[in-house]
């Protein structure tokens, strides 16, 4: 368990459901510290501020729920921003996530036609961080959402207008 990467989402002040997370070790007798599997993460991106990649020690606690663990200690790696960190490099990741919340394009660093249209089919008014608009991802974006017309380009305007 040592050696794989786990994550914990952080408010601003580097805190997860009231608890602050330190670089390093953090230790607690109550068992409250969070963590959990990178396919659990995009469903708690929306309370976050920043994302804390953590081990897990071998003698830590372990407690399961649904989509989170709650153990006695993490050693927290490093902390980023949500929107720099690297799993927004991850194509699989990216696809799940906006499967999830279309509105985390805006945190997808390669953004394919699929993650794309993926995006919108959840939510259209994610077309407005969609870098490269196609015909079929404006027409996906409007029979989501109307109000998606906000967000096509010019070109598209034309089109639907």
């Amino acid at each position: 368990m040592e050696d794989e990467i786990y994550y914990v989402v952080l408010d601003k002040d580097d805190c997860c459901d009231g608890i602050e997370y330190n670089m390093g070790l953090n230790v607690r007798d109550d068992d409250r510290l969070r963590y959990m599997e990178k396919d659990q993460l995009y469903e708690w991106l929306d309370c976050g501020y920043s994302i804390a990649n953590v081990k897990i020690p071998d003698d830590a606690s372990m407690i399961y729920h649904d989509d989170y663990y709650n153990t006695n200690m993490v050693d927290v790696i490093y902390i980023l921003p949500v929107k720099y960190h690297e799993l927004w490099d991850d194509a699989e990741f990216c696809l799940k996530a906006v499967k999830y919340d279309g509105m985390l394009l805006q945190f997808v660093t390669h953004q394919t036609e699929e993650i794309c249209l993926a995006a919108v089919e959840q939510n259209g008014l994610a077309l407005e961080f969609v870098k490269r608009q196609t015909e079929e991802i404006c027409r996906e974006a409007l029979i989501s959402e109307e109000g998606a017309y906000l967000y096509l380009n010019e070109q598209f305007q034309h089109l639907y207008g």
